[in-house]
């Protein structure tokens, strides 16, 4: 929304020069890996890389991407950069994750429960980007027409990101030597210990709290991925397909004890699954062409 108003003045466009797209692009690209790959989580050092500018991190994450992309998508009148340099940045996340991890160290220096906080910053400047390209299609006539082609090119880099995240999340971050519990009732699971977490400070809390969010929006991500390439937009494939792999998750982890099998995971997965689908809707209905905009 910002970068929009920031290059109308008076209901009229200023046009940018070419120095100025050239800047915004820059800005942008740095907004974006900057907090992507640099907000790693470790003690050892100060500010952007210690545990108590976490709160800074998580709104900086947002706020940097999303102007910056706002502004360059306004500057430009397209979307192809925006699409083409988040697809890249997913796929670099990869790639950095996985040499940080086997050389520096610098994520996982404490241990594996610090990584979802590294995955968190990443997700939420993707998109914060897919958020402003969203909004700027809406605002802006010239833009809305680019907006398929971001879609599925922003998706192509998601998809490497999704699997990956996936596997780590399910498979690897897995201690296979502690015994798990297992839980079958209803909200007396992860659910209820985000309210018990709350008694025991702001750290626990907040680690809880990435958890119980991170359950909701990564399963949101499944069907606006799934609305990328499928043709025929069905709504049972598009709920019913992200549910099934949750299931399967969590029977997994029962079947290998290799994580605790909870049915609230299950309820915050769908509950995401369906966040996920009402903003596909919207997208579809508003910022995709006719003939592609029916879901069936």
């Amino acid at each position: 929304m910002w970068g929009i108003i920031a290059l109308y003045v008076g209901g009229k466009r200023v046009k940018a020069t070419k120095a100025l797209k050239i800047f915004l692009r820059v800005l942008f690209a740095f907004c974006l890996l900057f907090t992507s790959l640099t907000f790693c989580e470790n003690w050892r050092r100060a500010f952007m890389f210690s545990q108590s500018a976490r709160p800074l991190k998580f709104i900086l994450s947002f706020f940097l991407p999303g102007i910056s992309s706002a502004l360059s998508i306004a500057a430009d009148r397209n979307l192809k950069f925006a699409g083409r340099l988040s697809a890249a940045s997913m796929i670099a996340f990869v790639i950095h994750y996985y040499i940080d991890t086997n050389t520096l160290h610098l994520i996982d220096v404490y241990g594996g429960f610090m990584v979802p906080y590294h995955f968190a910053y990443g997700m939420i400047s993707f998109f914060s980007v897919f958020a402003a390209a969203v909004l700027c299609a809406l605002f802006i006539k010239e833009i809305k027409a680019d907006f398929e082609r971001f879609y599925k090119v922003f998706f192509k880099g998601y998809t490497v990101l999704f699997i990956f995240l996936f596997i780590q999340l399910f498979f690897v971050l897995r201690d296979w030597e502690q015994q798990y519990s297992v839980n079958l009732v209803p909200f007396h699971g992860e659910i209820s210990e985000l309210a018990a977490a709350v008694s025991y400070g702001a750290n626990s809390f907040m680690l809880k709290m990435i958890r119980f969010a991170g359950n909701i929006m990564f399963f949101a991500t499944a069907p606006l991925l799934l609305g990328a390439f499928i043709k025929k937009k069905k709504k049972t494939v598009l709920i019913l397909c992200p549910i099934a792999l949750s299931v399967a998750a969590e029977l997994f982890q029962f079947l290998a004890n290799a994580g605790d099998c909870d049915i609230d995971d299950v309820i915050l997965n769908t509950a995401g699954v369906l966040i996920g689908f009402a903003a596909f809707s919207f997208i579809n209905k508003k910022l995709f062409s006719e003939e592609k905009s029916c879901l069936v």
